[in-house]
């Protein structure tokens, strides 16, 4: 997982003015970009791979097999079971990834 704070020291700034900016460009925190960005790439293990969703759960970084089930639940409104079975229809219900980058922005290029 990212560490924040780093990133914003490698930037030369303050924690806290770093998830201003960031918010300010892509109307979400850091940490909810990033979580976003996680449930983004399980989806695409699961749609593409025949990994074990416990496999994606350690490739991801979840320590436990629960906690990922419970965010990607939250996030697809599935299960990852269920969202396997059925990914094209469940693909319109997720939300949208604002562009970083794409904008002049005061703090850089955020691609990643």
């Amino acid at each position: 997982m990212i560490q924040w704070k780093h990133v914003a020291n490698f930037a030369g700034l303050k924690r806290s003015y770093f998830h201003e900016l960031f918010l300010r460009e892509t109307g979400m925190t850091p940490k909810s970009y990033q979580h976003k960005l996680l449930m983004k790439r399980a989806s695409q293990l699961l749609r593409e791979s025949n990994l074990a969703v416990t496999a994606i759960t350690d490739k991801l970084g979840y320590l436990t097999f629960d906690p990922f089930t419970q965010h990607f639940s939250a996030y697809y409104g599935v299960s990852p079971k269920q969202y396997r079975l059925n990914p094209k229809r469940l693909e319109k219900q997720a939300p949208s990834l604002p562009l970083i980058g794409k904008t002049k922005s005061p703090i850089g290029d955020l691609t990643c």
